[in-house]
């Protein structure tokens, strides 16, 4: 069944131009190289950024910090990596 069959609003064919022309199209704007994880081995998720990021809120003490808090948990956080 075709795309335009199933969801036939006026917005859709914008939609789907605009993802052939950013994603799928030969002149793409990002490559499928960039995007497809079919051919990686090591990391084919994002679970890894994922992880480091619940860590990372917990070592800010919240969900949105100040920019010194933040800067103040980058420098812990480096501190940590070395």
């Amino acid at each position: 069944m075709a795309l335009m069959e199933v969801c036939p609003t006026e917005e859709f064919p914008q939609l789907l131009m605009c993802n052939m022309e950013t994603w799928l199209g030969e002149d793409a704007k990002i490559s499928m190289y960039m995007w497809n994880v079919y051919t990686e081995t090591e990391r084919r998720t994002n679970n890894h950024v994922e992880g480091w990021n619940s860590k990372f809120i917990k070592v800010v003490g919240k969900d949105h910090p100040n920019i010194f808090q933040f800067v103040d948990a980058l420098k812990r956080e480096q501190q940590q990596q070395n």
